[in-house]
């Protein structure tokens, strides 16, 4: 279906996964191919919530950087580009050998996120902000 650039119908193919494997390995695996098929199709804000739901559902699996750098990029197209550096910082603090931890340094650096990042929000925990998925 991805072949075939039928991303929606992807997006809910791979939804449907997810709920039918909840709480597997393969659920954050799901989730994530939700969101790069949403990104596919336009839809940023739902690509980033199911990156965020992805991350939630194993924030230390094999996708938790890739997921944190979608959502990175999600939050920074919705609120501006600084609404993105926490989950950079995620990366940066969580997977420090990663190659995703090497692009987050660059995009921490383009955004200039340095100025946040000293104001405090280093405290924050991501996994919470799964609950706003739930609101939005």
């Amino acid at each position: 279906v991805l072949g075939q650039g039928d991303f929606r119908r992807a997006a809910d193919l791979f939804a449907a996964i997810a709920q039918t494997h909840a709480g597997s390995p393969l659920t954050a695996h799901a989730l994530f191919l939700r969101g790069a098929a949403l990104d596919a199709a336009g839809d940023l804000d739902g690509a980033g919530i199911a990156w965020l739901e992805s991350f939630a559902a194993n924030p230390n699996g094999p996708q938790a950087a890739d997921a944190l750098l979608g959502l990175s990029r999600a939050m920074s197209a919705k609120g501006g580009p600084q609404e993105g550096c926490f989950y950079l910082q995620e990366i940066t603090s969580r997977f420090p050998d990663s190659p995703q931890a090497g692009e987050a340094g660059k995009r921490l650096a383009t955004l200039d996120c340095a100025a946040l990042i000293e104001g405090g929000f280093e405290g924050m925990d991501p996994e919470a902000a799964a609950d706003l998925a739930d609101e939005g």
